[in-house]
């Protein structure tokens, strides 16, 4: 979060609306709370409070299994479908492009993953140092709280909480 702080205020930021999804809403939550004179609009996609939730475990599973890299964007968004159900379902077109937005093309022709790969490495546990239902306390703003119905990583009773406070 620090690092976020420092981007933010170098940057002259304010009156800040944060999207954030996955890790990206733990770190967003965690900022809201820690400066809600920043943060004026709020939306969160999954936080999970716990970092031994089994939706994390899986994460973290699921990033040491992925390939690190593929001989094209075909291969890549082959691999991913078959691994992701929900982009089954989606048209080819579609599928594609959520696809692509994911990977970066490689100087021998070859697409990588834009995540950061030492996040392969990370253990979840480790990653949080804030408590984000004590942050939730301090979120000054508007707030919308999106829970897939089916989620392992944001059980109902924490959604419930969050929402409280």
């Amino acid at each position: 979060m620090q690092a976020l702080d420092h981007f933010i205020q170098a940057c002259g930021l304010s009156d800040l609306a944060i999207v954030g999804t996955g890790f990206g809403a733990d770190l967003a939550l965690a900022y809201a709370g820690a400066r809600p004179d920043t943060v004026d609009h709020l939306v969160l996609h999954e936080p999970s409070p716990d970092p031994t939730a089994p939706g994390l475990v899986h994460v973290h599973q699921q990033l040491q299994e992925t390939p690190t890299r593929f001989d094209d964007l075909t291969s890549a968004a082959a691999w991913a479908r078959q691994y992701d159900s929900s982009l089954r379902d989606l048209p080819d077109s579609a599928a594609g492009n959520l696809i692509s937005s994911h990977f970066r093309t490689l100087d021998d022709g070859g697409v990588a993953w834009k995540f950061d790969p030492t996040l392969r490495e990370l253990d979840p546990a480790t990653l949080r140092d804030v408590d984000l239902f004590a942050a939730a306390q301090s979120v000054a703003c508007p707030v919308l709280l999106i829970r897939d119905t089916q989620s392992n990583l944001l059980p109902s009773e924490s959604a419930e909480r969050f929402l409280e406070l």
